[in-house]
């Protein structure tokens, strides 16, 4: 648990390298926002890609069985909307999260 947590911190650290040189406070609301929704975003997206490589496991496997297939399509088709979901909200929030942190009325 605690290299999950270190890892995580890393790839916090890299997606956000400014915060991470900058020597502030870790505990500030924005930081610890931060940090929720990129270990969030992280934990969602390895989980709609394990469940891709389950639902094509299932659908390969499934042989005559129709129901077995179809259950493999459903969820291949419910983990790429997933992704692509989990991809849109990081976009929206690496776009416009800075302006709300910082309290201005505007994007820039």
């Amino acid at each position: 648990m605690i290299k999950l947590a270190s890892i995580v911190g890393n790839l916090t650290d890299k997606l956000n390298p400014q915060q991470a040189t900058s020597g502030s406070d870790t505990t500030l609301p924005q930081n610890i926002f931060f940090n929720l929704t990129t270990t969030l975003t992280i934990i969602l997206g390895v989980g709609a890609f394990i469940s891709l490589i389950y639902g094509g496991i299932v659908y390969i496997t499934a042989g005559a069985n129709p129901e077995r297939a179809e259950l493999g399509k459903r969820v291949i088709i419910y983990s790429v909307i997933a992704i692509v979901v989990v991809l849109l909200a990081y976009i929206i929030y690496s776009t416009i999260g800075p302006a709300v942190e910082s309290g201005s009325s505007a994007l820039q």
